[in-house]
């Protein structure tokens, strides 16, 4: 029996989405072949805790991917999924990026009603109370806890 292709991806909720889409598209495209996913915890994972973005400290390079690429290079795995907003520039030597998958809708929409929480119908995130906790959604993943700032939200693909 054939080993399976190993495909390496963190283990956020993003990325395994990202990584069973990738999944799926293998297993459709290669039905004679096995697909697994490997998940792997990096760097940034560990240090989720902690804040990432200190003022005036750049991130370090590769912080939601060093662990993944380790992983290829050493064939641990046979090719990993993650999200190009991680991926380093420059890759490492022995490293290329093979296929960037289709990109969905890019628009974000925020859906709410009117309450007195809301104070009414604002027409814009701008319109909320300070403090107002949302939640973003859009067709990769759903990110809870933001606070509506204005810079936090978007609606229509252009920021607010």
């Amino acid at each position: 029996m054939n080993d399976p292709i190993l495909i390496a991806t963190r283990g956020s909720a993003l990325a395994l989405a990202q990584a069973n889409a990738v999944l799926a598209q293998c297993r459709a495209a290669f039905p004679s072949l096995r697909f697994e996913l490997k998940i792997i915890k990096t760097t940034g994972d560990k240090l989720q805790t902690a804040s990432l973005a200190q003022e005036g400290q750049a991130l370090p390079k590769g912080l939601f991917t060093k662990e993944l690429e380790v992983a290829l290079l050493r064939g641990e795995a046979d090719i990993a999924v993650h999200s190009l907003k991680d991926l380093p520039t420059e890759l490492p030597d022995g490293l290329k990026l093979g296929a960037v998958g289709r990109r969905a809708d890019v628009r974000d929409v925020m859906i709410y009603r009117a309450t007195p929480v809301t104070g009414g119908a604002p027409t814009s995130p701008r319109g909320f109370p300070p403090g107002l906790r949302v939640a973003l959604a859009n067709s990769a993943a759903i990110t809870t806890g933001r606070t509506a700032t204005g810079t936090s939200c978007a609606a229509h693909g252009k920021p607010v």
